[in-house]
């Protein structure tokens, strides 16, 4: 078994159920500890990774988010992505569309970086802000329906390259409170039926407070 690899890590949506907390894939010695990785969706030099690495080795880290692009344009991060697993740091990708519309090689994306060990996907952030930081257009509403209908697909397409679909990021302190956003956003997701979504689904939690 390889630094990463998960004791056991079933494929999400395979039936609905609730997932245990053990069937979600984790770091070894997990102890929750975790940064954001430089915000960059660009790969750095190796010197430098090697370094920051080094220094995530010190502070006992088992976690990582790092921006990866959006668009299928080959794979970011690919040596980053193999000194985290030699470490036994458990990457989590933020993907970084510039507006909340359709991921179209969002199954493509998944599985490639599947196979580099990342399992977990963040789509959709601060969904909760007016603007273009949160993926809305000058003057467009935020809509939970809108996000709930590119949700739903987008978790349809991680499930199936073998990811972890991320619920969409909420902002504490946004322009929507973030608790009632995440509770409309799950109401809307039951009156359409599909409770079967969640499965394997994580909440993701922006916690630069304010």
């Amino acid at each position: 078994m390889r630094a990463a690899d998960p004791v056991e890590r079933p494929v999400p949506g395979a039936s609905w159920g609730r997932l245990p907390l053990s069937a979600y894939p984790r770091p070894r010695d997990d102890n929750g500890r975790g940064v954001h990785w430089a915000p960059t969706t660009f790969s750095q030099p190796k010197e430098i990774v090697d370094y920051l690495v080094d220094q995530l080795g010190q502070l006992n880290v088992r976690w990582v988010k790092l921006l990866l692009p959006a668009t299928h344009q080959g794979v970011a991060h690919e040596y980053l992505l193999r000194r985290l697993r030699e470490e036994g740091i458990m990457p989590v990708a933020r993907l970084y569309p510039v507006r909340n519309e359709p991921l179209p090689h969002l199954d493509e994306i998944v599985r490639q970086y599947v196979r580099l060990g990342v399992y977990y996907y963040e789509v959709y952030s601060d969904v909760n802000l007016r603007g273009p930081t949160g993926g809305w257009m000058e003057g467009e509403d935020i809509c939970v329906r809108k996000i709930v209908d590119l949700w739903l697909r987008a978790a349809d397409q991680v499930r199936a390259a073998g990811g972890y679909p991320g619920l969409p990021t909420l902002t504490a302190g946004g322009d929507r409170d973030d608790l009632a956003f995440l509770r409309d956003i799950l109401a809307e997701v039951e009156r359409r039926g599909h409770q079967d979504a969640l499965r394997g689904a994580w909440l993701p939690v922006h916690n630069a407070f304010l």
